[in-house]
């Protein structure tokens, strides 16, 4: 397909772990890239898939979709411009269900499967069920687990709105493998929590819980000097509070903390924007009658333009937010807070995370990523 020269576009989405090396084969064939998220399997891979992308002058798009919404812009807008003060903090959710996979024999592949192929750069072991379509999503071999399949997107907003350009200094991570242990062949965690510190003192926090979870909104949350924002479904709320007291039953100070009742706090946001409250945009709504994809046609527009600057994830911004995600699993696998140098996107004085940043020899040959791109 690479050799087909009247193909210019290749959209990627195939399991995580093969991102990497088709981003970087299409980019020196000359093709121009749409990748799913989370971008790469591992830290060194997105480094390379940026360094494709710029060395063979590619456009290459990173599937974080969701910072194309109207709504998500603008709640980035009205954050960046001050609206709830500095903003110290944000805070991600991701709750999602996920039942039990079970146990499953190995067997023969089913027919019409390449299983060598379907394995590309991942360790190769013998045909299972649950390592082969959705299921491969639960095994270290071959995910960044569901923190790194939709803690992506969380990040990637947060981030935004805090003016957040860079990787994280620290990182801590805990959780675990819960509920399912003795029935479930699954190896990754279904509950992380971590934190992110930056130079800048912000903190980012992400939580991910695969388990029975309560009726709860998840979504984004920025904590601010002057109040809080979130987005919540299909809205955007912004709570000022102008640092007066919380109160209890009309007390507040001491007397209010020692009754130990829940503290007053309003459940009406001071200002709330849902779509319906945005200016109207002629080309989005024509672009979503013809079921077009606002996100996918901006890759359209700079494969056009030849600009990458002018897309809305370019692949650096992809691999910072999915880098996010490997720092935090990491951190889990390492069991302790980590310090990371950005600028070599290697760990300071730690050979054992540094052994987290790739796979050995790049991945299983012939479908490793070289060591030059």
């Amino acid at each position: 397909m690479l050799n087909d020269k009247d193909l210019d576009v290749v959209a990627i989405a195939t399991p995580d772990y093969w991102h990497a090396l088709m981003t970087v084969n299409a980019c020196q064939a000359g093709k121009d890239v749409y990748v799913e998220k989370p971008v790469a399997y591992s830290i060194d891979e997105g480094r390379k898939m940026v360094q494709a992308a710029r060395k063979y002058n590619r456009i290459v798009q990173a599937g974080t979709q969701r910072r194309a919404s109207r709504l998500n812009m603008k709640a980035i807008e009205m954050v960046r411009d001050g609206i709830i003060g500095d903003v110290y903090m944000g805070r991600g959710t991701v709750y999602r269900s996920r039942p039990s996979i079970g146990r499953k024999p190995d067997g023969p592949a089913p027919k019409g499967v390449n299983w060598d192929l379907y394995r590309g750069p991942a360790p190769m072991i013998p045909f299972n069920e649950n390592h082969f379509l959705y299921n491969w999503h639960w095994y270290w071999d071959t995910s960044t687990s569901e923190f790194g399949n939709n803690g992506t997107h969380a990040m990637d907003i947060l981030r935004l709105g805090m003016k957040i350009n860079e990787h994280p200094v620290k990182t801590a991570c805990c959780g675990g493998f819960y509920a399912y242990a003795d029935e479930s062949d699954q190896d990754v965690p279904n509950f992380q929590v971590a934190t992110f510190e930056y130079s800048g003192g912000q903190i980012l926090e992400l939580e991910v819980r695969s388990l029975p979870t309560p009726n709860e909104p998840w979504g984004n949350l920025w904590l601010g000097t002057k109040g809080y924002a979130c987005t919540v479904g299909n809205s955007f709320q912004v709570f000022l509070s102008g640092n007066a007291p919380a109160s209890v039953a009309g007390q507040t100070g001491t007397a209010a903390f020692s009754t130990g009742a829940q503290q007053d706090r309003t459940s009406q946001p001071t200002i709330a924007v849902a779509e319906a409250d945005l200016e109207p945009d002629p080309r989005r709504e024509e672009l979503a009658k013809a079921r077009i994809d606002f996100h996918f046609q901006n890759f359209v527009d700079c494969v056009k333009s030849r600009n990458y600057r002018d897309l809305i994830a370019d692949i650096e911004e992809g691999h910072i937010s999915t880098a996010m995600m490997h720092l935090g699993n990491i951190a889990y696998h390492t069991g302790r807070k980590l310090v990371f140098d950005g600028k070599t996107e290697q760990f300071v004085n730690d050979k054992e995370a540094n052994s987290y940043l790739s796979r050995p020899d790049g991945g299983r040959k012939p479908y490793n990523m070289p060591d030059v791109v």
